[in-house]
């Protein structure tokens, strides 16, 4: 089971409420702006995209709540939007690092592009390089996954790449993607 917003305006009011002051308003508005195209995204993996109705809004006092919207994969039921996205994962060859959190995000010198994501393994520091044809280069979440394909390094950036910058990690930082265009 999901939820997704029908309109922004709405989904800022009621994710604000949600959050109680504790998230800024553009970590929301990312997540919001994200959230509507949630269905689609899902669509594209197979998952397809029912009402539920229950649970909708699970917060009714609060201001927005008129805009959620509950969804299952065809119908309530153990798995079913984990197992389907769990074999997409395993169809790309996808490595799922436990306990590796994100620190900081780093940035291209020159466009201030995000290109991969500082993260602190359990026996060391590991630096992810974003793929350019990956949708979801910009967000860069408290999980974090990589391609068994080189798309990690040992090492710092190379190729006058800038290494990650403190205090841009503190969590998703999505104002940078829209600053570099990505």
């Amino acid at each position: 089971m999901w939820w997704t917003p029908t309109n922004l305006p709405e989904a800022l009011q009621y994710m604000e409420a949600l959050s109680n002051g504790l998230t800024d308003k553009e970590c929301i508005q990312a997540l919001a702006e994200e959230m509507m195209k949630l269905n689609d995204w899902l669509g594209k993996m197979g998952i397809q995209a029912a009402r539920l109705g229950m649970f909708q809004p699970e917060h009714p006092e609060l201001p927005g709540s008129g805009c959620v919207r509950t969804w299952s994969n065809n119908g309530a039921g153990e798995g079913k939007l984990w197992i389907p996205i769990r074999e997409q994962v395993e169809k790309h060859g996808i490595e799922i690092l436990y306990e590796t959190p994100a620190r900081d995000l780093v940035l291209s010198p020159s466009t201030r592009e995000i290109i991969g994501v500082q993260a602190a393994g359990k026996e060391k520091t590991m630096f992810i390089k974003a793929r350019k044809e990956s949708s979801s280069r910009a967000a860069v979440l408290s999980s974090i996954s990589r391609c068994k394909s080189n798309s990690s390094r040992d090492g710092p950036p190379t190729d006058g790449e800038l290494p990650a910058i403190p205090g841009m990690g503190s969590g998703w930082r999505k104002r940078q993607a829209r600053r570099s265009g990505t």
